[in-house]
C-alpha cells in the first residue's frame, strides 16, 4: 500500500468508528500557551506525516477550558482533529473532527466531521498572524524540519 493511501486509511480510521480515546495511544505535546478561555491544544509528536504534494497531515487534540456546544445543543469538552497543513504558505484546514463529551478525548462521541483530502485541501485558509492556527502551523512544520523536540523522551 503506497504512503498516501496508507495515510488516508489512518486518517479515516481515526475519524470514524473508533471510540477508544485517542489520547491514550499517542504522545501529545502542548502547542503554545493556553488561550484566554483556558483551551489547550496538543500535537501528537509521533504523528505528522508529509504527503507527496508537500502538505503535512497531523493529529491535534483541542482540550477546551469551557464547555462548547454543537449546533444542535450537545455539549462537548474536546476535539481530536486530523489537520492538513501547507508549511510553505502557512495554510491549514481540518480534514476530520471528532468531538467528545469529556476533556482529553474522553466520553462518548457527540459530533463527527470527515471530508476527503481533496476537499480539505480546497478548504485551506491562511493562518492569521498571532493566531492559534499560526501556532499550530509553526509547531507542526518545525517538527517536520527539526524532528522531535530537544530533550524528547518517548513515553514509558
Amino acid at each position: 500500500m503506497n504512503s498516501p493511501t496508507r495515510l488516508r486509511h489512518i486518517a479515516l480510521a481515526l475519524a470514524c468508528a473508533c471510540t477508544v480515546p485517542h489520547a491514550l495511544a499517542t504522545d501529545w505535546r502542548r502547542v503554545g500557551n493556553p488561550t484566554p478561555d483556558g483551551d489547550n491544544i496538543y500535537l501528537d509528536v509521533n504523528g505528522p506525516a508529509r504527503e507527496p504534494g508537500g502538505h503535512v497531515v497531523a493529529s491535534l487534540l483541542f482540550d477546551y477550558g469551557q464547555e462548547h456546544r454543537t449546533a444542535d445543543g450537545r455539549a462537548y469538552g474536546s476535539d481530536v482533529r486530523i489537520t492538513r497543513i501547507d508549511c510553505q504558505r502557512e495554510r491549514l484546514a481540518d480534514q476530520s473532527i471528532v468531538s467528545y463529551a469529556g476533556r482529553a478525548s474522553q466520553g462518548p462521541v457527540v459530533r463527527r466531521m470527515v471530508r476527503p483530502p481533496s476537499e480539505a485541501e480546497a478548504a485551506m485558509e491562511p493562518a492569521l498572524q498571532h493566531s492559534t492556527g499560526q501556532a499550530i502551523v509553526w509547531a507542526v512544520c518545525e517538527l517536520m524540519v527539526r524532528g522531535k523536540p530537544r530533550g524528547y523522551k518517548p513515553p514509558p
